[in-house]
């Protein structure tokens, strides 16, 4: 008759080294929401210490024990190696709801992203208009030139003609002008974001709660201790 062994037997005497530390791809073992070495190393215990470790082990876990009926370093890699290739896409999912952030009361999220990208032209114009009143008439704007002969043998001047020149500035003299600027666009990219969200009203805020509540009832460590039970674990105590 084939001698049953129990998991926790299964682990050298004053060490320890579990399966969930030996799942180096596992979810929980990288990115944002990693768990801590510390953290890993105590669920490990708690999962053969407390939670399987009076179980009977499967045949197929003798496989990776060595000559003294324990897993080493090496086989405990391919036991682990073995449940992530059967559970490893499920943990991977359950991880990302055990890690999700959400509004429990929120229930409808929509977001709406508008890009259009117009051709066409586009005419400007420009006029001014006004009036100068800095000019004025005066008599400072007339010019007079005079012209004098001298006769032979004489010391003095005569007149001989007069040249007058009258400059006339009128006030309030009107100007203007006007500008015209045409341009010619294409690909003019123009981008509009809406986002909705809340509760469309098929279900309560009381009842997400609940549900919510329900979800925090849930624990993604007892599932994974379930999983590996059934890979490795007998049913029978």
């Amino acid at each position: 008759m084939m001698e049953l062994k129990k998991l926790s037997d299964c682990f050298p005497t004053g060490t320890f080294t579990g399966f969930l530390a030996s799942m180096t791809d596992a979810p929980w073992a990288s990115g944002d929401h990693a768990a801590s070495d510390d953290d890993i190393d105590r669920l490990d215990v708690l999962y053969v210490f407390q939670h399987s470790g009076d179980k009977y082990v499967v045949p197929l876990m003798k496989m990776f024990l060595d000559e003294n009926g324990q897993l080493t370093d090496t086989t405990l890699a391919e036991a682990a190696n073995m449940a992530l290739a059967l559970w490893g896409k499920k943990w991977a999912n359950l991880w990302e709801v055990q890690n999700a952030e959400y509004d429990p009361i929120e229930n409808y999220r929509m977001n709406e992203k508008e890009t259009t990208t117009p051709t066409g032209t586009e005419t400007t114009t420009d006029a001014m208009t006004g009036t100068d009143t800095t000019r004025t008439q005066g008599t400072a704007a007339n010019n007079e030139t005079e012209t004098s002969v001298y006769g032979f043998n004489s010391a003095n001047p005569v007149p001989a003609s007069v040249t007058s020149q009258k400059s006339d500035y009128s006030a309030g003299t009107t100007f203007g002008h006007t500008n015209t600027n045409t341009k010619t666009f294409t690909n003019r990219k123009t981008e509009r974001e809406l986002e909705r969200s809340g509760n469309i009203g098929v279900t309560t805020s009381q009842q997400m709660l609940q549900s919510s509540i329900e979800l925090q009832r849930w624990n993604f460590w007892l599932q994974v201790f379930e999983d590996l039970d059934t890979t490795f674990c007998l049913d029978c105590y």
